[in-house]
């Protein structure tokens, strides 16, 4: 009977918003009540109904407070710009949750690799290949290099900063660029 009373679960998810797992079916279609649970904690997501994972208010909310909450989101949410974007800007490896044609968003990819370079890894070809990408991404995280196109483990920018950023990073340099550099054909 209290799972099904508004004021009482509303109260429960505010200090513990997993206690949505809890509520009634007809509690994780109420939009105040999933707002509160995912507004403390984005992942109580995940026990919302269909309806509010498509909701973009509630997702918005959910993502801004646990960017990796997008991975239960509706698909169609995961094809909103702005809540992907948001998402990535809060946990860059939300990027693997994000749709085909978000892992080729030149705004988003740049998003998730400002806030951890290896979400590279999740981006598409075309934005491995990306210089202003990259180039955030092995500034972030030198071993970002790892997830880079062939071509920019090659780039000496690319690889420079890199191995600024972090030494162990030669382990991914271009054997063609580390042969160049060697024999000074570069």
């Amino acid at each position: 009977r209290m799972k099904k009373n508004e004021r009482v679960v509303a109260a429960a998810v505010t200090r513990d918003g997993l206690a949505l797992r809890h509520a009634s079916n007809r509690m994780k279609k109420n939009e105040r009540v999933v707002a509160a649970a995912v507004g403390q904690n984005g992942l109580a997501l995940l026990y919302a109904s269909n309806r509010m994972k498509k909701n973009e208010r509630v997702v918005a909310a959910a993502v801004t407070h646990t960017g990796s909450a997008l991975r239960h989101a509706s698909n169609r949410m995961k094809k909103n710009e702005r809540i992907v974007a948001a998402a990535v800007t809060r946990n860059g490896l939300a990027l693997q949750y994000a749709s085909n044609r978000m892992k080729k968003n030149e705004r988003v990819v740049a998003a998730a690799v400002t806030n951890i370079g290896s979400a590279l890894k999740y981006a598409s070809k075309r934005m491995k290949n990306n210089e202003r990408i990259v180039a955030a991404a092995v500034t972030r995280d030198g071993l970002a290099l790892q997830h880079t196109s062939n071509n920019k483990k090659g780039n000496i920018g690319v690889v420079l900063t890199a191995l600024r950023q972090n030494p162990r990073a030669l382990k991914f340099i271009s054997q063609d660029f580390l042969v160049a550099t060697v024999t000074g054909y570069h």
